[in-house]
């Protein structure tokens, strides 16, 4: 299985991610994505396993996430972009 990181430029709007995933029972945690990803390391980032796929859909085909920074699919240390 794989992870899905959905990258936000701040704290708050990771905060509001994960709150945003709750509502639809997904279960997120904020972490720090690697340097790699992000451009000056003042980042967040909202880890979502792959299987929650299907509700990562229907909230980017309906209101959107409440971050709208890029999404990484994760598998051991490869990030590959993804796209919903």
């Amino acid at each position: 299985m794989y992870t899905v990181l959905i990258l936000c430029r701040s704290a708050t709007l990771a905060q509001r991610t994960v709150r945003q995933l709750a509502s639809m029972d997904c279960p997120a945690a904020i972490v720090r994505p690697p340097l790699q990803l992000t451009e000056s390391g003042c980042s967040y980032a909202v880890s979502v396993s792959g299987r929650f796929r299907p509700v990562l859909e229907q909230i980017a085909h309906s209101t959107g996430f409440a971050c709208t920074g890029k999404l990484y699919r994760v598998i051991g240390d490869n990030y590959e972009p993804l796209s919903l």
